[in-house]
This record gives structure tokens, sequence and C-alpha cells, in this order.
């Protein structure tokens, strides 16, 4: 792919960028709100890892 054409969407790497961004934070917080819930379940998954 050429950096022309690379620098020809900024506007979409941007969008895709912040759903991204989005798709992250909604998964901080759902994890955090798990942990929150049962931290027996968190320290479990924790281990696993």
């Amino acid at each position: 792919m050429e950096p022309a054409n690379e620098n020809a969407y900024p506007s979409l790497r941007l969008s895709n960028g912040r759903r991204l961004l989005s798709k992250a934070a909604s998964l901080f917080l759902e994890d955090d709100y798990l942990r929150q819930r049962s931290p027996v379940v968190s320290r479990q998954r924790r281990r696993a890892h």
C-alpha cells in the first residue's frame, strides 16, 4: 500500500481507532465491574493467565 493511499483516508483511520478505543474502554469497565462484584472470580482468572 502506497503512503499516499494510506494518507488519503485519515478520518477513516481515526474513526476506526476511536472504535477500538471505545471497545477497549468498555472491556476495561466491564472487567472492573465484574471484579467489584466477585473478587474471587477475578483472582482465579488472573491466576489462569
